[in-house]
């Protein structure tokens, strides 16, 4: 039996201090057949450095070079090299277990599935660590798992087996104008196109929170037309697929939560402010509708709709209990 080529895909962009764990958790991976995509998003540091020193040493280890342009064409890039049956994005910071790929892929070939999930294991950098779980879903349709990721917020690409077909013989939408979020929208199209879905019960996935994290990068302005931008993307795809009603309220709860953590850090892109405020209010009608949703929102939909209507004073409010966690 010809095991499936698996292609990891990592993009690299000023991470010397990091990039060499990344690389070398893939290449002591028990799964032989593996390719090792790392795609240098136009680092200024040591990074290319790293990657060409184990380029060097292990053949399976293919190396891009291009222009800063962000994460998600970075991706996109390595997705276009790929040749594995399967796709694995890891982000360059952070590291995998020696045995993921080779538990993944062995329920891959038992269902046939077009997409595998597992556990990650989340470490602040600080002494503490936190999990999510995946494996509370088992199995299931593409759609079902959609709403599982919405519900309980595991809105994260990397991490998974994702059959590479479902790239190739559809129209995934990859904006390049997002650095923040823009692989939510990659994958809530993909679990649109999965037929199958399979979890294991175990750590796949070990996530490093660093200072190198794109969030820590944006000034108010930058942040802003992001989140704008994120917003524009999911009213995209609610347009393009045929969503249930339970996953399109999903959605605009990622419209209300996008816009209400944007008060305060608009600095000059007015403009993106008020044309959220735009996307944001007929998803607020919408979700207020059904009363139920005032409870499963934690407490967003309340949020969205001060936020709306006083922003300042949400805004103060806010600062005023940060302050009180700290």
């Amino acid at each position: 039996m010809n095991l499936p080529l698996v292609s990891i895909i990592i993009p690299a962009f000023n991470i010397e201090k990091y990039i060499g764990m990344s690389i070398v958790s893939c290449i002591e991976q028990n799964y032989d057949n593996i390719e090792i995509i790392i795609v240098n998003d136009g680092s200024t540091d040591k990074t290319p450095d790293v990657i060409k020193k184990h380029a060097q040493i292990d053949s399976r280890i293919v190396y891009l070079n291009k222009k800063n342009e962000g994460v998600n064409l970075a991706r996109r890039d390595g997705v276009i090299k790929a040749k594995g049956e399967y796709l694995f994005f890891l982000d360059g910071d952070d590291t995998i277990p020696k045995d993921s790929i080779n538990k993944m892929i062995e329920i891959a070939i038992l269902n046939d599935s077009d997409i595998v999930a597992g556990d990650v294991e989340i470490d602040n950098g600080k002494g503490f660590s936190s999990s999510r779980s995946y494996s509370k879903f088992k199995s299931g349709g593409g759609i079902d798992f959609l709403e599982f990721i919405l519900s309980n917020s595991l809105h994260y690409l990397w991490g998974k087996l994702i059959r590479r077909s479902i790239y190739t013989e559809n129209r995934i939408i990859q904006p390049d104008n997002i650095a923040i979020g823009e692989d939510q929208i990659q994958l809530y199209q993909i679990c649109y196109f999965a037929q199958r879905v399979d979890t294991v019960n175990t750590v796949v996935y070990n996530y490093l929170y660093t200072e190198s994290s794109v969030t820590h990068r944006f000034d108010k302005g930058v942040y802003s037309h992001n989140q704008f931008n994120y917003s524009s993307g999911i009213k995209l795809i609610q347009s393009e697929y045929g969503f249930n009603s339970i996953i399109n309220q999903q959605l605009n709860l990622r419209l209300i939560i996008s816009y209400h953590q944007t008060i305060g850090r608009v600095g000059d892109r007015f403009d993106d402010y008020l044309n959220m405020r735009k996307i944001v209010l007929p998803a607020l009608k919408t979700n207020i509708k059904d009363f139920k949703w005032l409870f499963i929102s934690k407490m967003h939909i309340v949020k969205g709709v001060f936020s709306l209507i006083l922003p300042n004073v949400y805004y103060k409010l806010r600062l005023m209990f940060q302050s009180l966690k700290q």
